[in-house]
């Protein structure tokens, strides 16, 4: 991660993009959370929790998997999109991610949980 930081970290925006499966409605794939970290716009061609989540954080643009015409409009929108909504979006990626998904928030949410069971406040 640390290599490809450096590479990934040059895109204007990147793509999520997984085959159209119900399995794939309940998945988040784990490049949503790398990319992410990056603080880069997310154009998130998957259905179901990966694209609810990048709605929820503001953090890019969804379109339908496997459906070459919803992705293109996506990627037009975001090219269209004013830089400084751009800089916005990946910045509420970078946010949501550090806040939420980052092994230290996790770390942290963990550490509630026990400090409740341990002093019976569940």
């Amino acid at each position: 991660m640390k290599d490809m930081g450096s590479i990934l970290r040059k895109a204007d925006a990147l793509l999520v993009h997984l085959k159209h499966d119900p399995l794939f409605h309940i998945a988040i794939p784990s490049k949503t959370q790398a990319y992410m970290a990056m603080g880069r716009p997310l154009l998130m061609a998957v259905e179901g929790d990966g694209a609810e989540l990048v709605s929820k954080a503001d953090a890019g643009i969804t379109c339908v998997p496997e459906n070459p015409e919803s992705i293109s409009q996506a990627a037009v929108e975001l090219y269209q999109t004013d830089p400084m909504r751009l800089k916005e979006m990946g910045r509420n990626a970078e946010n949501y991610y550090r806040e939420n998904l980052s092994l230290k928030s996790g770390t942290q949410k963990f550490i509630q949980i026990f400090e409740e069971v341990v002093h019976g406040n569940h």
